[in-house]
């Protein structure tokens, strides 16, 4: 990384620089706009939940970058796997080592807390998304993702 960027576990303080983050992926994701409340609840959530870690990117006081880890049991692996929610690096801040800075926390993390698989999902439209994450060795799969409002 060649910027002086600090990686941390999200406080209540980085929430309006996360919630900024995330109306930039938001308004390129084609399955969702962006909505600063929503945002900041699901965040607030987030930080109160035992089984999710959050982590910023941040130069001095500034939010650059921030990625999400919730986790979950598996059958498929017999325990536990973490779904990699948000990775963003704001759009003034990309390719400075940012998204890999994040990635490698993350990571770590994981292998640290006996966590065997990484899943995301990304806007297939998102190109310099995907070759990061391919670049990252992150695998598609055979999955497609589906959902339901209710």
């Amino acid at each position: 990384m060649n910027c002086k960027i600090n990686i941390l576990t999200a406080k209540k303080a980085d929430i309006d620089g996360m919630c900024h983050l995330l109306e930039q992926l938001f308004s390129i994701e084609k399955d969702f706009s962006p909505d600063r409340e929503r945002h900041k609840r699901g965040l607030n959530l987030l930080l109160a939940d035992k089984k999710a870690v959050l982590f910023v990117a941040k130069e001095g006081d500034k939010v650059v970058g921030m990625c999400t880890l919730q986790f979950f049991i598996s059958t498929a692996e017999g325990g536990k796997v973490a779904l990699l929610e948000d990775l963003v690096v704001d759009k003034d801040w990309r390719g400075r080592g940012i998204g890999t800075a994040l990635l490698k926390t993350a990571e770590q993390y994981c292998q640290k807390n006996a966590v065997s698989r990484i899943t995301l999902l990304a806007d297939k439209d998102n190109h310099a998304a995907l070759n990061f994450y391919k670049k990252h060795h992150l695998q598609e799969t055979n999955l497609i993702a589906l959902k339901k409002f209710i």
